[in-house]
C-alpha cells in the first residue's frame, strides 16, 4: 500500500540512504558517536575512583583493624593475605584504567571476571547473613553489593560500547588524548 509522507521526512530518508545531510534532518536518530565521549570520561572517572579507593584500602591494612575478622589465620598471615589481595585489586584497577585510556577492551576482562566472582561471593555471604541473621550490617552489605553490581554493569556496557565503536573507528580516533605529530 502506498503511504504518503511529509516532504521533510521523505527528503531526510533519501539523504540518509546516500549518507548526505545527516545533521540537517530534524528526525536524526541517536547514535553512539554522540554519547561515546561522555561515557568514556565517566568510565575514566570510575577507574580513577577505583585506583584511589584501592590505594586507600591498601594503606589502611597497616592498622590491622580490618583484619580482626579472620579467625582462621594468625595476624601476620592475615596481614600478608590482605596486602597481597590489595595489590592484586590495585593492579586490576590500573589495568582497567589502561584499557580505558588506550581503548583496549581486551584488558577489561580480568577486572570484570574478578569483580563478578567477588560479587558472587558477597551475594552468597549476604544471603547467608539474611537467612541466619548473624549480622547487624545487612543494609551496608546490600548497598556495597548493589554498588559493585552497578560498577560491573557499567564497565561491561562500556566494554561492549568500545567494541562497537572499534568496528566503526580506529583506536587512535577513540582515545581521550591523541598524540600530536
Amino acid at each position: 500500500m502506498l503511504q504518503l509522507k511529509p516532504f521533510e521526512e521523505q527528503f531526510c530518508s533519501l539523504a540518509k540512504s546516500y549518507e548526505l545531510l545527516r545533521d540537517s534532518c530534524p528526525s536524526a536518530t541517536l547514535s553512539l558517536d554522540n554519547f561515546y565521549p561522555m561515557l568514556h570520561w565517566m568510565l575514566l572517572l570510575l577507574c580513577l575512583y577505583g585506583v584511589l579507593r584501592s590505594l586507600i584500602d591498601l594503606l589502611q591494612l597497616s592498622k590491622r583493624d580490618k583484619l580482626k575478622c579472620y579467625y582462621i589465620f594468625s595476624a601476620a598471615t592475615a596481614t600478608f593475605l590482605g596486602v597481597t589481595m590489595g595489590f592484586f585489586d590495585l593492579h586490576l584497577w590500573l589495568m582497567l584504567t589502561y584499557a580505558t585510556i588506550n581503548v583496549a577492551p581486551f584488558y577489561m576482562w580480568p577486572w570484570l571476571v574478578y569483580q563478578t566472582i567477588s560479587a558472587a561471593c558477597a551475594m552468597f555471604q549476604l544471603l547467608s547473613v539474611v537467612l541466619w541473621g548473624h549480622s547487624e550490617h545487612k543494609m551496608s552489605q546490600a548497598v556495597d553489593l548493589s554498588t559493585t553490581l552497578a560498577f560491573i554493569s557499567y564497565v561491561y556496557f562500556s566494554k561492549r560500547m568500545i567494541d562497537l565503536m572499534l568496528n566503526q573507528h580506529t583506536a587512535e580516533v577513540l582515545m581521550l588524548w591523541r598524540a600530536q605529530n
